[in-house]
């Protein structure tokens, strides 16, 4: 068999083909590094929320447990339980591997026997009213902000986190 000779005119087609291929590389990368970056956000994202959302149960958690609310000295009662249960959601939150003090706030209502429900709030969070709580319960409400928890990634493509906030509810029976 004969050698394979090759033209001039081959040799040429090959070079502006790899120079298609880098103007190609070039055109397609920014889209795909934009991609990249938010799945990696949204990704992080969900993680943020399932443990801010781990946070709110613990602190729902130790509310249901406090004994004593909905008694006669229950609003300073409401208030103290408000302020450990952030002091316990900060630490969940160190815990998991954010900063001290993350969470914007917490808000505890509770609706404990022989109350009529009292509602005290530490920091800045929510209040929701909806859905009406079950005779009997503690409802916490977490809030912390993204930007806290989530590096802004997506912010010089137009999607920033900076003034987004997490907020998580969470509603358990009055244990006592």
């Amino acid at each position: 068999m004969l050698p394979l000779r090759h033209s001039p005119d081959s040799r040429r087609t090959g070079l502006q083909r790899c120079g298609v291929i880098v103007v190609e590389l070039i055109l397609t990368f920014p889209v795909l590094m934009v991609l990249l970056l938010a799945v990696i956000e949204f990704s992080l994202i969900i993680i943020n929320i399932q443990q801010v959302s781990q946070a709110a149960r613990m602190g729902a958690k130790i509310a249901a447990e406090t004994p004593g609310l909905g008694g006669f000295t229950d609003p300073p009662l409401t208030n103290t339980t408000a302020t450990a249960i952030r002091t316990e959601v900060n630490r969940q939150l160190f815990t998991a591997g954010y900063g001290q003090n993350v969470s914007r706030g917490v808000t505890l209502r509770h609706t404990a026997p022989t109350s009529p429900g009292y509602a005290a709030t530490d920091g800045v969070a929510a209040d929701p009213q909806l859905p009406l709580m079950p005779d009997n319960a503690v409802r916490v409400t977490v809030s912390v902000n993204l930007s806290e928890l989530t590096p802004d990634l997506l912010g010089t493509f137009g999607y920033s986190t900076a003034d987004q906030t997490i907020e998580v509810t969470t509603t358990y029976p009055y244990e006592q």
